[in-house]
């Protein structure tokens, strides 16, 4: 499941929700999923609302550019009229335009994170489209037309294509808008994100005189489009109010044209039309409906070919296998004793003609895979209708048919209301037909039986198409998906309006109610095969542009991109940006980032104006350069004062990095503190950083002091009790003996001093002194006992 963003202004919607920001949108490029049918399922908060199938028309491209093609329409929407219609490179498909002249504009300053893909200068727009783009972050990006009042834009969906500049991909904003709103002629749009502008458009608007058409059911023919010698048909679609894209040449025609059966009185669920080669055959899947309509059990496979009226049943039994064949011949053959294994699979089939048996029975080879894919759709049709409320209506899509012949037809015909388990259902059972088919003819050669239809079937274009589409994954795991279309299936069918009438021929059986909806299917193809070709015209007002001036590329400004820039060319509504030759944007703004460059390399630009004429054309080149990477930095230098060293002298350090220095002070000195650098020091080591500039780490160290201290031993005294002494200095202590008690200095010892004075008192000097040490005085009792 992919988010889409929610919460754009729809007016239509206030009277049913009782407020208007209820719109959603995605933007999705089709041509991406590639041709064929498709299905897609819809949640609000994980509840499932809506099941569709769709079938994509591509033009061979996910993404064209240079296309100019404009063609005019008769008769549209009402007889007299002729508007006209353009290729639109930014949808991707076809608007309708009068030709005006569009004004300049004066477009804020680029912004590198953000843009607006749609509308584009100069573009014209019509119909239901979404204003969409991208912005790489931000809380809102609103909308202004001709300066109105701001609208908020749904914002967020994923934008894959935006991780390269944004970092991520939630970046998507689109908001649904039906052009014939506003009136027909220019109009100016700006595009805000938080409130700072960031895009200014002007474009033009074509109505078709009502706000939104209804009934209406047209085709038409494009000739030499995209190319010279392939053709286009454009279909009337209701929900886009616009013509689009729903058959061309420049793709293969898919195998089928396959329809839903919404008549309850017609047994069939869903059957196809071969197309090509295989026109007037057809194929069927046969079901039990309940009274709304929807399928409750398959019973059975039908073929047959309208032209010839040849035709073969295969009823299935409660297993899902085929039971039982019956043909326009009136032959039978019922199937027994299957072998369905992984290695060989087999079937033993018996034959009768009005109930006698004939030949013996012959037991032949059959395509296990495929048998037992189509019962796994036999049960999932089962246990989806019961774990559904019978009362449960089936999801239908806007109101839309394919052809101008068919403007009469129920005015509630619905777009292809199949589930993806009923496609499924028709490929698997259709495939599962034509083996069986196959296996019926195999058995027929060995019992001797011959008259039947089988052996035509089997080798019938449309059959074949089948088994050799099949036979592409013939091996390998044929469980079918659970719940999408499986891929197989997609480029080989289109989907076509529903049959919503289709009685049954009075013969009964499937293929009498396999005719009259074969008969419908092939009055639509040959309906679109008889329009005529309208000739490929130049847009009126579609001048060749001159080549952009000013052309700048940045100049080693940035380490990762060149930033190239031009002036505006008036006309112009794309621009075509060109490195070293080669083509590398198509874009509607006048900067270009290019992220994808090697820093240090030089590249040359060039550009080219387009619009709906084409391109003009290139510009003079101008070269340009991201600039290298480079390491930066810085010299740290150091000093030190007189006793002691920091080493090393000198360091180059990288900016943002630290370093070490070691701090030694000379003998008899100590580390008296060392700064610079923003660092710090731990012992001896001083460690800088993070360096941001050159700088000088300087350490100051200052003499030694140690501690002096006295001891006495006998009666007297010494003092000071300590003293701090710097390195190599000397002090001086006074020694006094108690002579009261007739005590005498015995002696002065510590610390490399000396005594001097008599036995009383007297003065004792150390020195020099080198550590921290004790000085101790002796006394002696005199006279001694």
């Amino acid at each position: 499941m992919q988010a889409i963003a929610y919460g754009t202004d729809r007016p239509d919607t206030a009277a049913t929700c009782g407020d208007s920001n209820n719109g959603f949108g995605f933007t999705q490029n089709w041509n991406n999923f590639g041709d064929g049918v498709h299905n897609l399922r819809a949640f609000a908060d994980g509840v499932a609302f809506a099941d569709v199938n769709f079938t994509v028309t591509t033009l061979g491209r996910a993404y064209l550019t240079g296309l100019v093609a404009q063609y005019t329409l008769r008769d549209f929407p009402a007889a007299g009229n002729e508007p006209q219609v353009r290729w639109s490179e930014p949808q991707q498909n076809f608007v309708f335009a009068r030709s005006v002249a569009i004004p300049a504009n004066t477009p804020p300053p680029a912004h590198p994170r953000a843009a607006l893909e749609s509308p584009t200068q100069g573009s014209y727009q019509s119909g239901v489209e979404l204003i969409r783009g991208w912005a790489c972050e931000g809380q809102q990006v609103e909308f202004s037309i001709d300066g109105g009042a701001r609208q908020a834009i749904a914002y967020g969906t994923d934008r894959p294509d935006t991780v390269a500049t944004c970092g991520d991909s939630n970046n998507g904003f689109g908001f649904t808008y039906n052009w014939n709103r506003i009136s027909e002629g220019t109009h100016n749009l700006r595009a805000y994100l938080d409130g700072v502008e960031f895009a200014n458009v002007n474009f033009a608007v074509t109505t078709l005189g009502a706000e939104y058409l209804t009934g209406l059911s047209r085709q038409f023919v494009f000739a030499d489009f995209p190319e010279t010698g392939q053709t286009t048909t454009a279909e009337w679609s209701e929900s886009n109010q616009n013509f689009i894209v729903a058959r061309s040449t420049a793709t293969p025609s898919r195998l089928a044209l396959i329809a839903a059966i919404t008549d309850v009185l017609n047994p069939m669920a869903v059957a196809g039309n071969g197309t090509g080669a295989a026109l007037g055959e057809s194929t069927g899947v046969i079901a039990t409906k309940r009274g709304d309509g929807v399928p409750t059990q398959l019973e059975g496979l039908t073929w047959a070919n309208t032209q010839t009226g040849q035709s073969a049943d295969l009823s299935l039994a409660t297993d899902g296998l085929p039971a039982a064949y019956t043909d326009s011949s009136g032959m039978e053959a019922r199937f027994s004793d299957y072998q369905l294994t992984d290695a060989t699979s087999s079937v033993t089939v018996s034959f009768f003609r009005n109930g006698a048996a004939m030949g013996n029975p012959a037991t032949v080879p059959v395509d296990g895979a495929g048998l037992r894919a189509l019962q796994t759709m036999a049960e999932r049709v089962r246990l989806a209708v019961q774990g559904a409320s019978a009362s449960t209506s089936r999801q239908v899509a806007p109101t839309v048919s394919t052809a101008s012949a068919r403007q009469t037809q129920d005015a509630n015909l619905s777009r292809f209301t199949l589930s993806a388990l009923l496609v499924n259902s028709y490929w698997y059972g259709s495939v599962a037909a034509g083996d069986t088919l196959c296996a019926v003819r195999a058995a027929a050669e060995q019992a001797g039986v011959s008259g039947l239809v089988a052996p035509t079937a089997c080798q019938s274009p449309l059959i074949a198409a089948f088994l050799a589409r099949a036979a592409t994954r013939r091996g390998a795991a044929a469980e079918p998906p659970t719940s999408s279309i499986d891929p197989l299936v997609q480029q080989a069918l289109q989907a076509d309006a529903d049959v919503v009438e289709a009685p049954c021929g009075p013969a009964g059986g499937g293929v009498s109610c396999l005719e009259p909806v074969a008969t419908q299917l092939q009055t639509r193809q040959d309906e679109s095969a008889q329009l005529p070709t309208l000739p490929r015209e130049e847009p009126s007002d579609g001048v060749i542009l001159l080549a952009p001036t000013g052309v700048n590329a940045s100049d080693g400004t940035f380490t990762d991109r060149i930033r190239v820039t031009w002036d505006a060319v008036a006309g112009a509504i794309a621009y075509e940006v060109y490195r070293d030759g080669l083509l590398v944007a198509s874009l509607t703004d006048i900067v270009f980032e290019d992220t994808h460059v090697t820093p240090g390399a030089t590249h040359a630009y060039t550009i080219r104006a387009c619009n709906a004429k084409g391109c003009g054309g290139l510009s003079q080149p101008d070269d340009g350069y991201a600039q290298a990477q480079q390491t930066v930095t810085y010299l740290v230098t150091t000093t030190a004062g007189s006793g002691g060293t920091i080493y090393p002298s000198s360091q180059t350090v990288n900016a943002g990095a630290t370093t070490s220095f070691t701090v030694t002070p000379n003998s008899g000195y100590q580390i008296d503190s060392v700064t610079g650098c923003g660092g710090h020091l731990s012992g001896t080591t001083y460690t800088t950083g993070p360096i941001t500039a050159d700088c000088t780490v300087t350490a100051s160290f200052r003499l030694a002091t140690y501690l002096v201290t006295t001891a006495i031993d006998g009666s007297g005294t010494i003092s000071p009790t300590s003293q701090m002494v710097e390195h190599g200095a000397t002090a001086s202590f006074t020694v006094i003996a108690d002579s009261y008690y007739d005590y005498y200095v015995n002696s002065v010892t510590g610390c490399g001093g000396n005594y001097s004075g008599d036995s009383l008192s007297g003065t004792y000097t150390t020195g020099p002194i080198t550590e921290e040490c004790t000085v101790t005085a002796s006394f002696s009792y005199y006279p001694p006992q």
